[in-house]
C-alpha cells in the first residue's frame, strides 16, 4: 500500500494477462467444480430454507431465529426461481469467491506492484478455506467479496484522499452492512484507521464524521436484527472463559491458511506474510498500520467480548484480503527473477495449493457423499433422502427423532420426486396393519426408546437398518380403527403416542408426528388441514344422555385452527370451531347432545396451520399441536361416575398446562408482598430460588403483585399437587375477582418442578392464591412473573 498507485498493465498480450487468467480459471474450477456436491449441511439448510419462506415470513423468521441480516436470503430467493439444486444456490457465493481472486490481484497489484498482485492472487487461488466459503449456501463468500471491493476503494481514498474514492468507499460499504452482522468489526477498524489517519491530518475531520454519520444511516436497516442478536443471544451475553477465547482464535487464525490441516500451507503463507510486513515496516508505515487494524481491531472486540461460542474461521474469513497484500508482497520479494518468472512461479503456486485441497480432507468439498462439517453432524442429507423411497410407501408411516432433520431429508426427496414423503403417508380404515418407520442419528432412538421397547415386548418390532447416519428401525401394529362402547359410563383418552394413534385412530390424512419431548400430532403442510379421525360404536344400544369431547393441545400461532367434526351414524357431520391462536390454553372441552339412540359417532380433528408465526429454522408447523382426544358418554344413570370421570381429566389438563419446564432469569419491573406472612413459610431446594407455601391445609397464602408497566409472554412456576391448589386472579373495578388461572392438585401427583404457566397480558395488579399445604410458589428474591424472552437459568 504505497503512498502511490502502481500502474497495472491493461495490455492482453502481457505475461501478466495470461498470468492472471490462469489463476482465474484454476480459481474458478476449484469453486465450481462438482458444486452440487456434497449435501448441505445444518447451516447451509437453514439458509436454504429462509430463502424458500415467503417475504413476510421470511422477516419474521429473521427476527425469530437468523442471527443475520435477510439481505442474503433475497438473493438466494432470486436464484430459487432457476431451481433448488445445490449448485443453483451455491452458485452466488462461488461467483463472489472467483471475482474476489481478481480483486485481491487489484488490491496488491495497485499497492506493491504486478508481481505483488499475481502472488497475492495465487494464495488466494487455492486457499482451502476461502475455496469451502465459496462452495456453500453461507454468506461469507460473498462477505470477503464485497469487503474486497470496499476495501479497494478505500485504500485508493487513502492514498489519494480524493472525494470521488471516499465516495465509492461509503457507497461499498453499504451491501457489506446488509449482508452480516461481520460488518460491525470491519466498520471498527475502518473507525479506527479513519480516527488515525485525521490525528495525523493525512484525512480531514469532516471525512470522519460523514464516515461515522454514514455508518449509522447504512445500519439502521439491520438494527433490529443487531439489536436482538446482540441483546437476547445467549452465547453473545454470557462470555466464555478468556483461555478458551485465545486457544480459539489462534486456531481460527491458523485456519486462514490450513483450513484443513494439511500441515506445509500454513509456513506457505506464514513465511511470505512475514516477509511482507517486515517490507512495509519499512516503506509503508501507513500499510502496516491498515493491516494492523484490520486484524487487531475485530480480534481485540471478540477478545474483550469473552466470545468463543459458534467461532469458526470463517467469521475471519474477511481479514484474507488484508493479509494477503502483505502476503503477495513478501512473495514477490522472495522471487527476483523479474516479471515473467513471478507470473510462472505464482500459477505454479496456485496449483500446488489447489493440489493441497485434495491431499488430506478438501476432497471432501468435491465428493457427493462426504461431509465437510463434523462439529454438528447430523449426516448426508442427500444420501438420506435417496433411501426414503424404500420407507415412503403408501400404507406407512415415517416418523423422525428431529424436526430439522426431517425438513432436511425432505428437502432432497422433493427435489428428486416432487412431492414431499410426507404427502404419501396416511392410513384408512380399511388398513389392518401399520408401519412405521423409527428415523434417528442415534442408535438409541433418544425420545422414541420406550415406543420401541413397548414394541419390542408386544411383538411389534420387526428389524432395524442403517441409510448412512440414519438408524432405522421398524415397526408394525395391528390395527383396531374402531373402538367398542361396550358399558356406560365410557371414557377413552386417544393420545399421540405413535403406536396408539397408528392402532386406534380411523384414519389419518396429511398428519405428522411430532416426537421430540412429548408427542403430538402436527398438520404436515402448511394450509391443508391435517386430520386425525376416530370412530365409536355403541355396542350397548343404551340412550346416551350427552358426550364430552376434550382436545388436548398447543396452538401458539396466529390464525392456526383446529376444529372439531361429529357426525352420528349417517347424519350430517357437524363443525366446530376449537381454537384459533394464538391461544394460551392448552386444552378445549365441549359437549355434545346426540340424537337419541345411535350406533356411531365419527369425530375427525382437523389442524390447519398457518405459516405466520416464526418459530424454528425449518419452520413453524409445531406452533400447532394436538396431544390427546378425550371421549366421555354418560348416560342418565350414571352421570355422578361420569362426571367424575370428567372432573378427574380436566384437573388433569389443568395442571399440564403449562408450556415448557425450565427456569427463566428475568421478568418485568415489578413488586409482590405476601398479605399475611404468619401463614407462609419459604425454603430453597435450588440456588437462587425460593418456594412459598402455606403452612397449614387452612391458611390460604395470598401474594400481592404489582406490575409496573403492561406485561406480555409472561409465565410463573406453581407447582401443586395433592388436594391443594392454586389460583392466579385479578380484581376489577366492582371488587370482583376475574380468575385467570386455576391449577388443582391431583392426589399422589405432583406437578413437575419448573413448569411454565403461561399468564394473559397483566397491567397492574395481580394475586396468586396458595391453599393447601402442597401449593407452593417458585420465585427469586425479586421476581414472581418471568418473561419468556430471558434467556434460561443454566
Amino acid at each position: 500500500m504505497n503512498v502511490n498507485r502502481q500502474s497495472i498493465s491493461r495490455d492482453p498480450g502481457t505475461t501478466t494477462f495470461f498470468c492472471l487468467a490462469i489463476l482465474l480459471s484454476v480459481g474458478a474450477w476449484l469453486r465450481l467444480h462438482n458444486l452440487g456436491a456434497p449435501s448441505m449441511w445444518a447451516d447451509e439448510m437453514q439458509a436454504a430454507f429462509g430463502a424458500s419462506f415467503p417475504l413476510d415470513y421470511l422477516a419474521r423468521w429473521i427476527m425469530q431465529v437468523e442471527v443475520h441480516p435477510p439481505t442474503y436470503h433475497l438473493l438466494l430467493k432470486i436464484f430459487l426461481f432457476f431451481g433448488d439444486a445445490d449448485a443453483i444456490l451455491r452458485l452466488p457465493s462461488a461467483l463472489c469467491g472467483i471475482a474476489t481472486i481478481y480483486l485481491v490481484y487489484r488490491l496488491a497489484a495497485e499497492s506493491q506492484g504486478e508481481e505483488a498482485g499475481l502472488f497475492a492472487a495465487a494464495l488466494l487461488t487455492g486457499n482451502s478455506l476461502h475455496i469451502w466459503i465459496s462452495r456453500q449456501v453461507r454468506p461469507y463468500g460473498v462477505l470477503v467479496f464485497l469487503f474486497s471491493l470496499s476495501l479497494l476503494y478505500f485504500l485508493r481514498f487513502l492514498r489519494d484522499g480524493t472525494e470521488k474514492n471516499f465516495r465509492r468507499f461509503l457507497l461499498a460499504n453499504i451491501p457489506v452492512v446488509l449482508f452480516h452482522l461481520l460488518s460491525v468489526l470491519i466498520l471498527a477498524a475502518q473507525a479506527v484507521i479513519l480516527l488515525c489517519t485525521t490525528l495525523g491530518r493525512r484525512t480531514r475531520p469532516r471525512q470522519l464524521a460523514v464516515f461515522c454519520v454514514a455508518s449509522a444511516v447504512c445500519f439502521l436497516p439491520v438494527s433490529p436484527v443487531l439489536l436482538k442478536t446482540m441483546l437476547h443471544r445467549p452465547d453473545l451475553t454470557t462470555p466464555s472463559p478468556l483461555g478458551k477465547v485465545i486457544q480459539d482464535t489462534l486456531g481460527n487464525l491458523s485456519g486462514l491458511f490450513d483450513f484443513f490441516q494439511t500441515g506445509w500451507t500454513l509456513p506457505a503463507y506464514l513465511v511470505p506474510l512475514g516477509l511482507g510486513l517486515v517490507r512495509l515496516g519499512f516503506v509503508s508505515r501507513l500499510s502496516l498500520g491498515v493491516t494492523a487494524a484490520f486484524v487487531l481491531t475485530p480480534l481485540a472486540i471478540i477478545i474483550l467480548k469473552h466470545y468463543a461460542a459458534y467461532y469458526f474461521s470463517t467469521h475471519l474469513a474477511f481479514m484474507l484480503p488484508v493479509l494477503l497484500i502483505p502476503a503477495g508482497l513478501g512473495a514477490a520479494m522472495a522471487c527476483p527473477f523479474g516479471k515473467r518468472a513471478a507470473g510462472v512461479l505464482s500459477v505454479c503456486l496456485a496449483l500446488a495449493l489447489g493440489a493441497s485441497v485434495f491431499s488430506k480432507n478438501g476432497d471432501k468439498l468435491y465428493r457427493e457423499d462426504s461431509l465437510v462439517v463434523t462439529w454438528w453432524n447430523f449426516g448426508n442429507f442427500k444420501a438420506m433422502a435417496r433411501t426414503l423411497k424404500d420407507y415412503a410407501t403408501e400404507k406407512a408411516m415415517i416418523v423422525f427423532n428431529d424436526p430439522l432433520l426431517e425438513k432436511a431429508t425432505d428437502w432432497y426427496y422433493r427435489q428428486e420426486h416432487r412431492r414431499s414423503f410426507m404427502a404419501a403417508q396416511g392410513l384408512t380404515p380399511q388398513d389392518k396393519q401399520a408401519t412405521l418407520h423409527v428415523m434417528d442419528i442415534h442408535d438409541n432412538f433418544s425420545g422414541l426408546s420406550d415406543v420401541l421397547e413397548r414394541a419390542k415386548r408386544g411383538g411389534n418390532f420387526l428389524a432395524t437398518s442403517r441409510a448412512e447416519k440414519l438408524h432405522i428401525a421398524t415397526l408394525s401394529f395391528p390395527r383396531f380403527p374402531i373402538t367398542a362402547i361396550d358399558s356406560l359410563p365410557f371414557t377413552v383418552t386417544y393420545t399421540a403416542e405413535p403406536d396408539d394413534v397408528l392402532a386406534r385412530a380411523y384414519a389419518l390424512k396429511d398428519v405428522g408426528l411430532k416426537t421430540d419431548g412429548s408427542r403430538f400430532l402436527r398438520a404436515a403442510r402448511y394450509d391443508s388441514p391435517g386430520v386425525v379421525a376416530y370412530c365409536l360404536e355403541n355396542t350397548t344400544r343404551a340412550p346416551i344422555d350427552f358426550i364430552a369431547v376434550g382436545v388436548q393441545f398447543e396452538n401458539t400461532g396466529k390464525d392456526n385452527q383446529i376444529s372439531l367434526e361429529y357426525a352420528f351414524d349417517a347424519g350430517p357431520p357437524v363443525r366446530k370451531l376449537l381454537t384459533k391462536g394464538p391461544d394460551t390454553r392448552r386444552f378445549s372441552y365441549d359437549t355434545i347432545q346426540p340424537p337419541g339412540e345411535f350406533r356411531t359417532l365419527h369425530l375427525k380433528v382437523e389442524m390447519a396451520c398457518r405459516q405466520i408465526t416464526a418459530q424454528k429454522v425449518e419452520g413453524n408447523l409445531e406452533t400447532l399441536l394436538v396431544k390427546s382426544v378425550f371421549v366421555a358418554l354418560c348416560d342418565p344413570q350414571t352421570q355422578g361416575p361420569c362426571s367424575t370421570g370428567i372432573m378427574d381429566w380436566h384437573n388433569k389438563m389443568l395442571q399440564a398446562s403449562y408450556i415448557a419446564e425450565y427456569f427463566l432469569q428475568s421478568g418485568p419491573e415489578q413488586a409482590f408482598s405476601v398479605t399475611d406472612p404468619s401463614a407462609a413459610t419459604s425454603h430453597s431446594e435450588k440456588a437462587g430460588w425460593e418456594i412459598l407455601s402455606p403452612v397449614s391445609d387452612d391458611r390460604p397464602v395470598l401474594l400481592h403483585v404489582n406490575l409496573r408497566s403492561a406485561g406480555q409472554d409472561l409465565v410463573f412456576y406453581p407447582r401443586v399437587g395433592g388436594n391443594s391448589s392454586i389460583r392466579a386472579f385479578q380484581v376489577g373495578p366492582d371488587g370482583a375477582q376475574n380468575t385467570i388461572m386455576t391449577i388443582p392438585g391431583i392426589p399422589g401427583h405432583w406437578s413437575p418442578v419448573a413448569a411454565q404457566y403461561p399468564l394473559p397480558e397483566i397491567q397492574g395488579e395481580m394475586f396468586i392464591e396458595l391453599k393447601g399445604k402442597q401449593a407452593q410458589l417458585w420465585r427469586t428474591q425479586d421476581t414472581v412473573l418471568f418473561s419468556r424472552d430471558s434467556y434460561r437459568v443454566p
